[in-house]
């Protein structure tokens, strides 16, 4: 970490901003998790989820590639969310 990133507390002392292991253990997880369930959704909705949740497209750039609405694009990412939480928290530990 640079000292231009780092953050001071009051007194002078710098700030740890980096994040916490077991948030980005739980974090892996889930990306895991989700990677491994994309097959359960419809090659439109996978395009538009990768697009869209992992690689932060814009919705109406997604369209134009796509050539959809962005009524369409926000209707197969919102599919695909529920599809992927469904899954997810229906599993058993």
């Amino acid at each position: 970490m640079s000292l231009e990133e780092a953050e001071e507390e009051p007194g002078g002392r710098l700030r740890d901003t980096a994040t916490p292991l077991d948030r980005r253990v739980e974090s892996a997880d889930l990306a895991r998790k989700l990677l491994a369930d994309l097959d359960i959704l419809t090659r439109q909705e996978r395009i538009v989820f990768v697009l869209r949740d992992l690689q932060q497209m814009e919705t109406g750039e997604i369209g134009q590639v796509l050539r959809l609405s962005q009524v369409t694009v926000r209707r197969h990412c919102t599919s695909a969310r529920q599809k992927l939480r469904q899954r997810l928290f229906s599993r058993k530990p």
